[in-house]
């Protein structure tokens, strides 16, 4: 467990958003969704779920 995925999981619940994640940590949204990925994998449990989608 990396500080820098607790960071990411807690910017992501914070602002909801991969982007908006990003742009806080200074990382591209998929660096993000990454980390929180490899913290998943580590933990055994989902920490997310995706809710909805673009339309259009």
């Amino acid at each position: 467990m990396e500080i820098s995925q607790l960071k990411a999981v807690a910017a992501l619940r914070k602002l909801a958003s991969f982007a908006k994640a990003g742009e806080r940590l200074h990382l591209s949204p998929s660096t993000v969704f990454c980390q929180i990925r490899q913290l998943e994998d580590e933990i055994g449990q989902k920490l997310y779920e995706k809710v909805g989608g673009r339309s259009g």
